[in-house]
């Protein structure tokens, strides 16, 4: 289990490209009092440090958003039909 604290960044290097893409699995459990839209998670470009997908949770609506990069700069959105549902913790 990992826990982020607000403001904060989880680096993980996969080490290397893939031509057939990844997969990518998780649970998700919003900040209680942060922002409203989360970054779930992002992909980065280690050589360029850019920025080219990633990915975002409405905190009041549970609805994912995905915003990729293309190669003129400019930036395609995408809402998600899967809406999450806020459930209790235990």
């Amino acid at each position: 289990m990992l826990n982020c604290r607000k403001n904060t960044i989880l680096s993980f290097s996969a080490g290397g490209t893939s031509a057939t893409g990844f997969i990518l699995a998780m649970d998700i459990r919003p900040l209680t009092g942060g922002p409203s839209i989360q970054t779930l998670f992002s992909i980065r470009d280690s050589l360029s440090n850019a920025v080219p997908f990633t990915a975002e949770l409405s905190d009041s609506t549970g609805d994912l958003f995905f915003y990729r990069r293309d190669s003129g700069g400019s930036w395609d959105y995408y809402q998600s039909t899967l809406t999450l549902q806020k459930s209790k913790f235990d």
